[in-house]
């Protein structure tokens, strides 16, 4: 059996966009992803569907495997023939002991790649404003491991506390005493400003200074634990000019996005953009419809209808996309009137060389029903590719008007399966301060999953027809956006945080 090759990758100190392009093409094809405690569970979604995850994760006084095991397992893996990544927070060859599994790699005859990632002791002191190195404070920038054992002295801190550079260290939430302690014994002075970044570059992201004498009690009073970076030296004087991160509208906001993983990108970009930290959270997977049949005989007779109407992005999809199984040209569309509720809607639309005929003003059932009435007539024929629990509100309004209208499964919206356990303990903790909900369904699906009960969290909704089924289901709505698109969505959000 040809062997594998294992991986050392670096995935980045926290926010899981640092990741480098190597790591992340790397990660698409890893048969086995072998990952930390620190690795934002955000770059797991990148893996194959058939990729084995092995958690080996490492907390204070509590480890997963043994580091002998870990080795055990990368090369176990391997001899099967399988690619093996090795993922890591941060940088593995820095206090990551990537080395040592390097050594162990290669002492049982295996292939190796080091990919470096962005390593915390520079990148959570700049989220946070600090730079490591300044023209005016500092030229040099030095890297210690805070992970030193009681009664050891493998860090010299005679030479340490004579240094005018920054002083970084890293792991050493539980020695931080012991640290500012013997660098004030061997000279540095007590008044030295220090900071401590916890959960560096992510929406967690909690950072208090102090003079090196006071660090320790600032940080117990703050109740900041591990992982911690502690950063020593005069750059960290520019920390309150320089932050960045927390001015972000949404910084420390925890916000559920209850859209399928496929749909939950724009929405999910413009609520990190904002500073905010996005939890999926899919109530719903979208998949084929069982039965063709209904579909397959409006496509091959789709030349009898005057009107298509679509009222979302998925509709759109499983017609088209049968459209090209069935081999029936697009060109069989010509003179068909094509009706569009929504933007993202109609932008598929338009990627595929169509117009539009109609949009609404409102991107909802309630601006549908104005122009339908306008526009729909009494000997028109129109055809609504929709999911298997389409609303009828749509198809009501049109045949209201007198018009034949076919309502067909384009595609089929089922509950989702796989619930992540952690998300649900976070919301009965109340870690999560908002839930967005895009459509009824979600809301329906939410409910069967977790119930009503969710404290404090308050739901935004996208539109008042979700918003009705929201109320209707015991879950009381702080906000519903003014137009039933993702940016109306997003500004819903900062409304009911205060924001705007």
């Amino acid at each position: 059996m040809e062997k594998g090759k294992v991986y050392l990758v670096g995935a980045g100190p926290g926010d899981y966009k640092l990741i480098t392009l190597r790591a992340l093409e790397l990660i698409q094809k890893a048969d086995v992803l072998v990952y930390d405690r620190l690795v934002n569970k955000k770059i797991l979604k990148y893996r194959s569907k058939s990729c084995e995850l092995v958690y080996v994760g490492k907390e204070p006084d509590h480890h997963t495997l043994t580091q002998d095991e870990i080795n055990d397992v990368l090369i176990q893996k391997a001899q099967e023939g399988k690619n093996v990544v090795r993922l890591k927070g941060g940088d593995p060859f820095i206090f990551g002991r990537g080395g040592e599994e390097a050594e162990y790699i290669r002492q049982h005859g295996l292939e190796f790649e080091i990919v470096p990632g962005i390593s915390s002791f520079y990148s959570c002191p700049a989220y946070a404003g600090i730079p490591v190195t300044h023209r005016e404070f500092s030229t040099s920038v030095h890297v210690i491991t805070g992970h030193e054992e009681e009664g050891k002295e493998d860090v010299d801190y005679p030479t340490l506390a004579k240094l005018e550079g920054t002083l970084v260290f890293l792991m050493g939430m539980k020695n931080i005493g012991m640290i500012s302690q013997k660098l004030i014994e061997n000279g540095k002075r007590p008044d030295t400003p220090a900071a401590v970044i916890h959960w560096g570059t992510t929406s967690r992201q909690r950072t208090v200074t102090a003079a090196l004498e006071d660090i320790e009690k600032v940080v117990r009073e703050n109740n900041i634990t591990s992982p911690s970076v502690l950063v020593i030296g005069n750059v960290v004087t520019l920390q309150k000019k320089l932050d960045w991160l927390s001015s972000r509208p949404l910084f420390g906001k925890r916000i559920l996005v209850t859209r399928t993983s496929a749909q939950a990108g724009t929405l999910a970009d413009k609520i990190e953009m904002l500073g905010g930290d996005v939890v999926e959270f899919p109530t719903i997977n979208i998949t084929k419809p069982v039965d063709y049949r209904p579909l397959d005989e409006a496509l091959n007779n789709i030349h009898m209808y005057s009107w298509i109407v679509f009222t979302s992005v998925n509709g759109v999809e499983g017609f088209f996309t049968r459209m090209k199984e069935l081999k029936i040209d697009i060109r069989k569309l010509a003179g068909i009137k094509i009706f569009s509720i929504g933007p993202k809607t109609k932008e598929k639309i338009e990627e595929l060389g169509l117009n539009i005929d109609i949009i609404p003003e409102q991107f909802n059932s309630y601006g549908a029903e104005k122009v339908i009435k306008e526009h729909i007539h009494e000997k028109d024929r129109v055809l609504i590719p929709t999911s298997n629990i389409g609303r009828e509100t749509i198809y009501n309004i049109i045949a209201e008007k007198g018009a034949t209208v076919h309502k067909v499964e384009a595609y089929r919206t089922q509950p989702n399966d796989e619930i992540d356990l952690e998300v649900l303990e976070d919301l009965r903790k109340g870690d999560i301060d908002i839930i967005t909900f895009a459509s009824s369904s979600a809301v329906e699906n939410f409910v069967k999953i977790v119930g009503t009960d969710i404290g404090q969290t308050k739901v935004c909704s996208i539109g008042p027809v979700t918003t009705e089924t929201a109320n209707s289901l015991g879950l009381g709505v702080a906000g519903t956006a003014s137009n039933a698109t993702i940016d109306e969505l997003v500004n819903c959000v900062l409304k009911v945080c205060g924001v705007k």
